[in-house]
């Protein structure tokens, strides 16, 4: 097995945040939980980009969380 890909940790956070806020399920707990077994390397490569039904990603600067949103 080797190690290899990408982990858009941030983005992928923002994303089901912002899912999650659109939907309001009174009904439901609404919460996210991320875990990650990865290092945040990606998620620059979805900033300032417009997400269907999502909205507008945040200025993702670096590749570390620093880095994000300046």
């Amino acid at each position: 097995m080797s190690i290899g890909g990408n982990t858009g940790f941030f983005y992928a956070v923002w994303r089901a945040q912002r899912t999650l806020a659109q939907r309001r399920d009174a009904e439901r707990i609404n919460v996210v939980v991320a875990m990650t077994d990865g290092r945040e390397n990606a998620s620059r490569n979805f900033s300032r980009s417009n997400v269907p039904n999502v909205g507008a990603v945040p200025q993702i600067v670096g590749n570390n969380e620093q880095d994000v949103g300046r």
